[in-house]
């Protein structure tokens, strides 16, 4: 079965656009097939980190279960040096699976099941909703599209600051 996966990318780790490069890169080996990408957005970190992260998105073809998917996922974070401590730590690389798409259209996992999809944060963080805009527009949750998601998050729940979209 062939399906799309979509996945968040952040990094707040020096240097930051040069792990995005490589988790792309390990994406695009481990899943095979073209992946399309965001452009990288800047955002305050949402837990008690100092640093900015650097945030992406990627469309990539898959060919396993969402399960599957994840542990991928996790294996290329593990290769890059993420070390699973502290929830809110600085991270070289963070890989969310946030949709899997297997039709055509977003499918949900029940939520006893793991991961649970679409990604139950992807509502409240524009740090996601801007580079999925730019690669998955058409993605819906509840009925609401990308950009009507984006557009109802309030000010005080923005975390991007350079959103000039930086080619990665």
């Amino acid at each position: 079965m062939i399906a799309t996966a979509l996945v968040g990318l952040g990094s707040n780790i020096e240097p930051r656009r040069d792990h995005l490069r490589t988790a792309v890169a390990a994406i695009r080996e481990v899943f095979g097939g073209p992946v399309r990408c965001s452009p990288v957005f800047e955002s305050r970190p949402l837990g008690p980190s100092a640093t900015n992260f650097l945030n992406a998105a990627v469309a990539c073809p898959v060919d396993r279960e969402p399960a599957r998917v994840l542990a991928a996922l996790h294996e290329i974070e593990a290769a890059m040096g993420r070390i699973r401590t502290e929830r809110w730590a600085a991270r070289t690389i963070d890989l969310d699976l946030l949709a899997w798409i297997p039709d055509g259209a977003v499918r949900s996992v029940e939520r006893d099941a793991a991961p649970i999809l679409p990604h139950p944060g992807l509502v409240h963080r524009d740090f996601v909703l801007q580079p999925l805009l730019h690669v998955w527009p058409q993605l819906e949750h509840d009925g609401r599209k990308v950009a009507e998601l984006l557009a109802g998050l309030p000010a005080a729940e923005r975390l991007v600051i350079d959103g000039s979209a930086s080619p990665l």
